[in-house]
């Protein structure tokens, strides 16, 4: 049977997937919206009667800012994402090759670079799903606050950067899942790895204001995610923030094309 290929995703794949973990993509989304939904909240319904609500704060005492808000959420959210995608990857690829399941899609007329595609886009489409919406309340109000002709634009950017950034860490969980499909400790142990690293260098920057300079900078991933407007108002230079989201999209296709290379070479009881 002649297998088709084909740029797009395979819909009935990815349908299956949404069937098989609605119920983790249901208890992630919930608690992720209400997390979010009291981070954002709190300090913006603090402000409605005695401050003003400004994207990058200059005082203390009487302003709330939306870019100090959005500080911690990137905090919460490398967290939450890590999580979902260690439980997201784990199920539809590593628990369906350990048991067989994968032989489903192996025998349907789909070739194996659109089956491992439709998986990565599986995982995408529910992390855009669930992140998408909890970063509209942070574009609306910086729409209307104080600020906001002086660093709307940049705050967009931001956002698009945050987006990006996601995505290319949650497909590093994919590459990891798809390597060591057949060793479920070993998958878990280095998917571990990488939540600790990602967290413990998120921590030191917006718990501890660690700045991370020298050549520290080079082993922090969290470094492609840029802050395009620094706290104290400074933008970061245009350059690299546009370098920054070509090396995100560089990656995020990288990495997409290691995970179907592994993946097309893997030898399947079928």
């Amino acid at each position: 049977m002649k297998k088709i290929n084909s740029f797009f995703p395979n819909m009935h794949l990815m349908i299956a997937h949404y069937k098989n973990n609605w119920k983790i993509i249901l208890i992630f989304g919930i608690i992720f919206v209400g997390l979010s939904t009291i981070m954002f909240l709190s300090p913006i319904l603090s402000s409605i009667t005695n401050r003003n609500i400004v994207i990058v704060a200059t005082s203390k005492e009487y302003q709330t800012s939306i870019l100090g808000t959005l500080n911690w959420f990137n905090l919460y959210r490398i967290l939450f994402f890590s999580l979902l995608s260690f439980s997201l990857t784990r199920n539809m690829i590593g628990q369906e090759i350990r048991s067989g399941q994968i032989n489903l899609w192996m025998t349907a007329p789909i070739s194996r670079n659109r089956i491992m595609f439709s998986k990565i886009c599986f995982l995408w489409s529910v992390t855009l799903i669930i992140l998408i919406p909890s970063l509209l309340p942070f574009l609306i109000t910086s729409a209307v606050a104080v600020d906001a002709n002086q660093h709307f634009g940049r705050l967009v950017l931001q956002l698009l950067v945050i987006i990006l950034f996601t995505l290319m860490f949650t497909t590093i969980y994919i590459l990891v899942t798809v390597i060591f499909s057949s060793m479920d400790r070993a998958t878990g142990l280095i998917n571990s790895g990488i939540f600790l690293y990602l967290s413990i260098f998120q921590i030191l920057k917006t718990l501890v204001g660690l700045d991370l300079g020298g050549y520290i900078q080079y082993f922090n991933l969290n470094s492609l995610l840029v802050a395009v407007i620094k706290p104290d108002g400074a933008y970061t230079n245009l350059g690299w923030v546009i370098g920054s989201l070509g090396i995100n999209i560089a990656l995020i296709s990288g990495l997409t094309y290691l995970c179907c290379w592994n993946f097309k070479r893997k030898e399947f009881m079928l």
